[in-house]
C-alpha cells in the first residue's frame, strides 16, 4: 500500500531500518495497512473499501424471528 507523508515535517519509519519520509514524498510499503504518521493514499484505500463492501454482502442472509401473540384480554 501506498502513503504519503502529508506533515510538514520528517517522518522515520522503522522498515528494519530507519526510513526518512520527507513531507509530500509517497512511498511504498507492501502488506502494510497502517502506518503512524503517514496517511494511505485514498485512490488504493476506496478500492480496499470495494472489495469489503462484497465480503459483507456474501454474509448469509438473516432468517424471520418466530413472532408469537400471547397474553390477555
Amino acid at each position: 500500500m501506498k502513503f504519503k507523508n502529508t506533515q510538514t515535517i520528517d517522518v522515520y519509519v522503522d522498515l528494519g531500518v530507519l526510513r526518512r519520509v520527507v513531507p509530500g514524498e509517497v512511498i511504498d510499503l507492501p502488506g502494510v495497512l497502517k502506518c503512524a504518521g503517514l496517511a494511505p493514499l485514498y485512490e488504493e484505500v476506496k478500492t480496499q473499501s470495494k472489495a469489503m463492501k462484497k465480503a459483507i454482502k456474501k454474509k448469509a442472509p438473516k432468517t424471520a424471528k418466530n413472532v408469537g401473540v400471547s397474553g390477555t384480554i
